[in-house]
């Protein structure tokens, strides 16, 4: 891991296996989202359909923390972080951020 890439130039600091396990997780979500479609577009039960919406909602959640929690242990193992206050606050306050989004989803 390298400071560029800490510093957002050098690429995502997300690891493969995370990374796939996400998008997989994400794909599944964007099925179940057809699925709500036909369900309205067939005039299901409303309440059927608002039990299928919350479940997605409960798999987005799910994604958001894998995402917060990856970014939180890639970056707080890196030894370059250790060595650069300016760089400790920069991503202090991301982080305070991605909690932020997260509570708030």
């Amino acid at each position: 891991m390298s400071w560029l890439a800490i510093q957002g130039q050098g690429g995502n600091l997300m690891r493969e296996e995370k990374r796939e396990d996400i998008m997989q997780r994400l794909r599944c979500i964007e099925g179940h989202t057809r699925g709500v479609v036909r369900m309205l577009e067939t005039e299901a039960d409303c309440v059927a359909v608002m039990r299928q919406i919350k479940a997605i909602q409960g798999a987005l959640a799910k994604v958001t923390q894998l995402i917060l929690h990856e970014k939180l242990t890639t970056h707080l193992s890196d030894p370059f972080l250790r060595k650069d206050p300016e760089l400790q606050e920069k991503l202090l306050l991301e982080f305070a951020d991605l909690l932020t989004i997260s509570r708030t989803s």
